[in-house]
């Protein structure tokens, strides 16, 4: 409940945690795939979305996914590289849709990373293979709302 209440505190900030491949490994036994039993519905391969505007992150399970219980999102900017900007906090399995507020950060290869788990032991990191560009707005988006994902 305190890892949420942090989450959903760095959220309303605007602080986004820095993920790596290698900090997912020092910090929890996490196993990377290409394949899971899960289709992203959005945003789509080859999107172009709007820096600062919400978007919405949807997807959908083929198949079971092993015991898993939470998930959250990752974004990155550098096509797959790394994973700075955190998307969301942990949040229920049920749940396969949230908005999200794109970050001010132009670049030709976004590509997101969910990961899978039950926050006590193992976890699974999808590195998802759709790319999407993000642009920068024509208008800058109002500073007082920070907030980088809502719930649908």
């Amino acid at each position: 409940m305190r890892r949420l209440s942090l989450h959903l505190l760095a959220l309303v900030c605007g602080i986004a945690s820095a993920v790596s491949p290698a900090a997912v490994q020092a910090r929890e036994v996490t196993r990377e795939v290409e394949s899971f039993p899960i289709r992203l519905m959005s945003p789509a391969a080859g999107a172009t979305l709007t820096a600062g505007s919400t978007v919405t992150l949807e997807w959908a399970p083929l198949g079971e996914l092993e015991e898993a219980e939470e998930w959250e999102a990752f974004l990155s900017l550098d096509d797959g590289k790394t994973y700075p900007l955190r998307i969301t906090p942990h949040l229920d399995l049920d749940l396969h849709r949230v908005e999200w507020r794109v970050p001010a950060v132009a670049t030709p290869a976004a590509r997101l990373l969910l990961r899978f788990g039950d926050e006590r032991e193992e976890e699974t990191a999808v590195r998802l293979p759709q790319r999407f560009a993000i642009v920068a707005p024509a208008v800058t988006p109002p500073a007082d709302d920070l907030a980088l994902a809502r719930v649908a």
